[in-house]
């Protein structure tokens, strides 16, 4: 509770002087504050973990065109890109404060390659093509029981083959959305 007191003065009438206080109430303001748990991939649901203090009611805005009320909703996006995250937290007395974070939302690692001969004789030189996406990605090839890490595989000769066989070609395509893998044979 806050008093102050104001006093008004006329130089018209001598000694005309009228005091009065006057009282109000100060509300603080709440803080508004949260942390995304999760990874914020296309297509993936994370969480948003309501820190704020001070406050009863929340409004949050996703920058996606989606918005709510809940004190610590889940949210998917369904594009990549850079995103605003706003918070503005309201007190009883409707006292505001909002608080923003930008998150990018990344695409999940996609994989599919191309062998570009499937048969033939020893020694064997395994060429691949590989048309996998998303964002940060790294990849890790398995030929047969070799690994070999890298975007593309490239001159990999399977020799000492003394009869027919398979061997299983893998690729491994990870980000921190997930990993994926595709197999095929040789």
């Amino acid at each position: 509770l806050y008093t102050y007191q104001y006093c008004l003065e006329s130089s018209a009438v001598a000694d005309c002087q009228a005091c009065r206080p006057k009282s109000f109430i100060l509300h603080s303001k709440p803080a508004a504050a949260f942390q995304l748990t999760g990874n914020a991939c296309i297509n993936q649901a994370f969480d948003l973990t309501n820190e704020s203090s001070g406050a009863e009611t929340f409004a949050w805005t996703f920058g996606d065109g989606n918005t709510s009320t809940a004190t610590s909703p889940t949210h998917t996006y369904i594009q990549a890109g850079t995103y605003d995250l706003q918070l503005e937290a309201t007190s009883a007395f409707a006292c505001k404060d909002t608080s923003i974070q930008s998150v990018y939302v990344s695409t999940p690692p996609s994989v599919f390659f191309n062998l570009d001969e499937d048969e033939g004789c020893a020694p064997f030189t395994v060429q691949t093509t590989n048309q996998s996406s998303g964002d940060s990605l790294s990849y890790l090839w398995r030929v047969g029981t070799q690994t070999f890490p890298g975007e593309i595989l490239q001159d990999i000769a399977i020799d000492s083959i003394t009869e027919a066989t398979h061997r299983a070609v893998i690729l491994e395509v990870s980000n921190f959305c997930g990993t994926v893998n595709q197999i095929d044979s040789i």
